[in-house]
């Protein structure tokens, strides 16, 4: 099987770009998210379970190896399944043009 090279930088842009605006859209829901907190004094040591793990800007997350190849996997099925459906579609349209 030929592999389009083409195709394939583009798939890898697509799926840069994808996870960037996931970021992006993350980090303008959590400064959203923070400007409107409005904390509650009442009821602030109710749950003293989540007070190890906070911090003034969100969760403590420790990243392991399995949160990276999580990452890694769904970047990578990103990718594959972009170009498989741009390499369908060149064909399709290839087929086409000859009919």
């Amino acid at each position: 099987m030929k592999v389009n090279k083409r195709l394939l930088i583009e798939s890898i842009i697509v799926s840069i770009l994808i996870v960037l605006v996931f970021l992006g859209w993350e980090i303008v829901r959590g400064m959203f998210l923070t400007k409107n907190y409005i904390p509650e004094i009442v009821d602030s040591y109710k749950e003293t379970d989540y007070l190890q793990n906070e911090v003034s800007f969100g969760t403590v997350n420790r990243s392991n190896r399995i949160t990276v190849l999580m990452g890694i996997s769904g970047f990578l099925f990103m990718l594959i399944t972009y170009y498989g459906i741009r390499v369908l579609l060149n064909q399709i349209i290839q087929k086409n043009k000859i009919q």
